[in-house]
């Protein structure tokens, strides 16, 4: 099921439907559309990467943008690389350092914001954690509110951190396997619409 997300007021292309896994992504969708036509204006929505796909299918979206390997019978393109960092309270003890050891998660649980991705995200924390069961999903405000306490670090996408507000701090994890992947893919009716003019921009 999609959700709605905070969306721009709809203008020159109300018909142009966007899908999120979570947001992320977001900000490097926003950079395409800025390269491209800053006039479009999608509306916005969120679900999991297979509902996402399956949006996709039924015509209920244009395009989909999801972490991880694109799903087969789709045209897609590399939309940009992300990766996992430690956000916390800015007066967090792990805040001092440069970076953040994935070993050092291992004593407390992190934290997960909602990803409406029951996918890809997972499988970078678990690959960075295999025997840590990360602590319940939140919204990004009940996040941001229980990070701020001062005593919890999340686990939040590098492109979305912003979203956390003011008051954290983020730090990179000492680990590769915490970068990802994430892709686009749309459909031949909206390749032939409002979304055509993005595909220059793509490296399809």
């Amino acid at each position: 099921m999609l959700s709605s997300a905070p969306a721009p007021t709809r203008g020159v292309s109300a018909a142009l439907r966007i899908g999120f896994a979570g947001s992320i992504g977001r900000s490097c969708f926003s950079d395409l559309l800025l390269r491209a036509d800053p006039r479009l204006d999608p509306a916005y929505s969120s679900a999991s990467k297979k509902c996402l796909v399956a949006s996709l299918a039924t015509g209920e979206l244009d395009a989909a943008i999801y972490p991880g390997p694109p799903p087969p019978d789709l045209p897609f393109a590399l939309l940009c690389h992300d990766r996992l960092v430690a956000a916390m309270a800015a007066d967090h003890a792990l805040a001092a350092l440069p970076q953040v050891r994935v070993a050092d998660l291992a004593a407390s649980p992190p934290m997960l914001p909602e990803q409406g991705d029951e996918g890809e995200f997972r499988r970078v924390v678990r690959a960075l954690l295999p025997a840590v069961t990360p602590a319940e999903d939140l919204s990004p405000r009940d996040l941001a509110r229980r990070l701020a306490e001062g005593r919890r670090i999340g686990l939040v996408a590098a492109g979305e951190a912003d979203e956390l507000g003011t008051g954290l701090v983020t730090r990179a994890l000492d680990d590769p396997r915490s970068n990802f992947e994430v892709h686009i893919s749309w459909t031949a009716r909206a390749a032939a619409g409002a979304f055509g003019r993005l595909l220059p921009q793509l490296d399809v």
